[in-house]
């Protein structure tokens, strides 16, 4: 079934990790479409030697790769794999109820540029080329209010050198939030980190705005009136 499936993943740095893992059971339907799909549509590092070549995971050559960090249930990453289907689509997430309903629609849309790695993003970036990655989104991680818990969150400058090793110069980091402490938090790192600037940020009031695409989180936070931030942020290497 598909905790064995997971069990044999080569994932091979031991990290802490906070977010929650599995929410309510499977379907058997979905059961039954991981067990047969997500083999093929996972990153599994171990398969390859020497650093990865982002570029070269899918069956033609992308013009662009982008990398999704925390995908929730994947509908921003169907949004841009059917409107760009010449750019790579990398998505990392930890939660199996979300990756279930990502590989659901893969299926259903026959895509053939998205990729998947279905664990902590942070456990691939030393397998990487430098300087590959041209776009990346971070969309509503988990804000972890609580000050004794800001070390937890994911932004930080540690996280920071570590995109700034994946990102190619004058690449794109694209955060949106609607914890307004959280993004005066981000302001901050990226302010301290000499590779990141800002370039463009968007107050997101109401659904009527065509700036972000409504994934069903951020819907919902609209329809109960907050505030989203959308921030882009450009890398630049010295």
């Amino acid at each position: 079934m598909i905790s064995s499936y997971f069990e044999g993943m080569p994932f091979h740095v031991p990290l802490k990790t906070y977010g929650r893992r599995k929410a309510r059971q499977l379907s058997i339907n979905k059961q039954q479409l991981l067990e047969k799909h997500l083999v093929n549509l996972t990153l599994d590092i171990s398969q390859f030697k020497g650093k990865i070549d982002p570029s070269r995971l899918f069956s033609f050559l992308p013009e662009k790769v982008f990398l999704e960090i925390g995908f929730g249930s994947g509908e921003h990453l169907i949004h841009q794999a059917l409107q760009n289907p010449k750019i790579g689509l990398l998505g990392a997430e930890v939660f199996i109820n979300g990756i279930a309903s990502l590989v659901k629609k893969i299926v259903s849309y026959n895509l053939n540029n998205i990729y998947i790695y279905p664990d902590d993003v942070r456990k691939i970036f030393s397998y990487f080329m430098p300087h590959m990655i041209d776009r990346i989104y971070v969309f509503f991680p988990d804000p972890w209010p609580k000050t004794r818990h800001h070390s937890r969150r994911f932004l930080t400058i540690e996280n920071l050198n570590h995109l700034s090793y994946l990102m190619k110069n004058n690449a794109e980091l694209h955060l949106a939030s609607d914890n307004i402490s959280y993004i005066n938090w981000v302001y901050q790192q990226i302010n301290k980190h000499n590779n990141f600037s800002m370039l463009n940020e968007t107050v997101i009031t109401g659904l009527n705005s065509d700036s972000l695409f409504k994934t069903r989180y951020a819907t919902k936070a609209l329809e109960k009136g907050e505030i989203i931030k959308y921030l882009i942020v450009r890398h630049q290497i010295d």
